[in-house]
């Protein structure tokens, strides 16, 4: 009923500077930059300019641009006028620093802050929300498609290569066969 918005890398862009411009907006009127920013708040130095919530969404976009490492940032600093001031390359590279210094937690944090905002995009949905009318009278049902759990229960004892078949990433980390043609 509702689109999967999936994410692939590629050299091509996956949006231009009025894409990146419009998930800035989208981010400023569900107010997702203000919950990271209150989120991530434990971790910003008291002399730090610039917020790490919005160093983190400034991340998000520069991977929506094509962006492949921290110093892409730069692709967000050229065009002052579409985007705001972006914090610089060893600004960036401290937080994540920080950051990767309280993994557990900050994903602990931001997961509750990504609640947050979901349950305010829902809100602001109203009728045409996917959890609109969902209750004790109405349950949500979720339908699993019994073929491709039997594809995972299959693929668990890496018989015939089931690469050429559907394939669904199972839940855990494991060798697949490969294709004989496969390089």
């Amino acid at each position: 009923m509702y689109p999967v918005v999936g994410a692939e890398s590629g050299d091509v862009p996956a949006l231009g500077l009025a894409g990146a411009r419009l998930l800035t907006e989208t981010s400023r009127v569900t107010d997702l930059g203000d919950e990271f920013s209150r989120a991530l708040s434990a971790w910003r130095r008291s002399w730090s300019a610039h917020d790490p919530g919005k160093i983190i969404l400034d991340l998000a976009v520069c991977v929506a641009l094509g962006g492949r490492c921290l110093s892409d940032l730069s692709l967000l600093r050229c065009d002052k006028e579409v985007l705001e001031p972006v914090a610089s390359d060893p600004t960036v590279s401290r937080l994540v620093a920080t950051l990767a210094d309280h993994v557990e937690a900050v994903e602990a944090t931001v997961n509750r802050a990504r609640k947050t905002v979901r349950q305010r995009v829902w809100d602001l949905a109203g009728e045409h929300s996917p959890t609109a009318g969902i209750g004790a009278e109405r349950p949500l049902a979720i339908d699993v498609d019994a073929t491709l759990v039997n594809v995972h229960l299959r693929e668990r004892g890496c018989g015939p290569d089931l690469q050429e078949g559907v394939w669904l990433p199972p839940p855990d980390r494991m060798v697949r066969p490969r294709p004989r043609w496969w390089g």
